[in-house]
């Protein structure tokens, strides 16, 4: 154990099985930083460093991950542990004199934003200290008087997206509130925790059902592998995105008309896409959830709680409003046990499970 005191020390837990697999892969990793989320937002608003540190003290307080640090040797079992007071981790940058004496408006911008690029590649090679009550930083860069960029790092090991957005929307609401520009609700501390979470992933592990279920479901899924060809093919890969905006009414209509939530819509595009580039007639992929405790405030919960359930659909001769439903069915007896972790799973069949996954998100908070 670090020198901290017994007395510093609310909680302890165990990591859960996705916890422990960044762990072991980010250890193994020699020269790159894995895990390490940087998110930049440009934020037009008054700065006030008090009222911005107390937001950070606020969050801090509220969400039990934020004051999280790691023990994986003390014990006989790796443990995190929930630190009594937490620590804030700000670093500010006041505006660089070049950018208040350049006459140019589009060159300041262009140093501004090279300055800013600058600090994230530093912030990606900065790794976290596991050991110490805090797996988040926030940079603040002032643009000028109305602006500044503020750039937000974190361990994946302790946080998934939306727990991030959550955690965003709560920051500048207390800051808004701190500086009296706007007086928000203010959040309402949670019936449950992250610890609740692994509890119920292991209350799975133990189940005999869970078990059972995930074997069944296992024996009837064949591994398709994807060829990814060499690492030099790998880095000449073009990725292009297709931004759907044009089409999201006539999707939510579509799915709206086979009662289908758009998820499932998509989640049947998806498998059927999967199978035309795999050259099978079975469409397989692996869906990103969450394993959230459903409970009032459930949502407002910051940790990480994701895991991913291995879909497999035979296609047939057959409408898109059949596949639709075949899905949509295969994906609710899913997720009545999307507890059972991952990696398990994949130790279950004895081979991959899937090198495509199926992620849909929407942060509604």
């Amino acid at each position: 154990m670090t020198k901290m005191k017994r007395d510093e020390i609310l909680d302890a837990y165990p990591l859960s099985k996705l916890q422990s697999g960044i762990h072991f892969h980010a250890e193994m990793e020699d020269e790159e930083v894995l895990y390490h989320d940087v998110f930049s937002m440009r934020i037009r608003s008054p700065w006030d460093q008090n009222a911005f540190t107390q937001a950070i003290q606020q969050l801090v307080k509220q969400h039990p991950v934020l004051r999280t640090w790691f023990d994986f040797t003390s014990f006989n079992k790796p443990l995190q542990l929930v630190h009594r007071d937490g620590v804030v981790r700000l670093s500010y940058h006041e505006p660089i004199n070049a950018l208040n004496t350049e006459s140019n408006n589009t060159n300041a911008e262009k140093a501004f934003v090279y300055q800013v690029e600058q600090q994230i590649q530093q912030l990606e090679h900065d790794s976290f200290n596991l050991s110490e009550p805090s797996q988040i930083r926030f940079t603040v860069m002032r643009r000028d008087e109305s602006e500044f960029q503020l750039l937000v790092d974190a361990h994946h090991i302790i946080l998934d997206g939306w727990s991030m957005a959550t955690l965003l929307t709560q920051l500048f609401g207390f800051y808004l509130d701190n500086m009296g520009i706007q007086s928000l609700p203010k959040p309402v501390p949670a019936k449950t925790s992250f610890k609740e979470f692994i509890k119920l992933e292991q209350q799975a592990l133990a189940d005999p059902e869970e078990s059972q279920f995930w074997s069944q479901k296992l024996g009837g899924l064949n591994y398709h592998p994807v060829d990814f060809g060499t690492q030099r093919d790998i880095s000449e890969v073009c990725v292009k995105r297709l931004s759907l905006s044009d089409f999201s009414l006539e999707l939510a209509a579509i799915a709206k008309q086979e009662q289908s939530s758009l998820k499932d819509l998509l989640l049947s595009i998806h498998l059927r896409v999967c199978a035309f580039i795999l050259g099978s007639e079975e469409g397989t992929s692996a869906i990103v959830t969450n394993g959230r405790p459903e409970v009032s405030g459930g949502d407002q919960v910051a940790g990480l709680f994701l895991n991913m359930l291995p879909v497999s659909v035979q296609l047939q001769d057959e409408s898109w409003s059949d596949l639709i439903q075949r899905v949509k069915s295969e994906h609710q007896s899913l997720i009545r046990h999307r507890r059972f972790p991952f990696s398990e799973m994949v130790k279950e069949a004895g081979h991959p499970i899937s090198d495509i996954c199926f992620n849909y998100v929407h942060f509604h908070v």
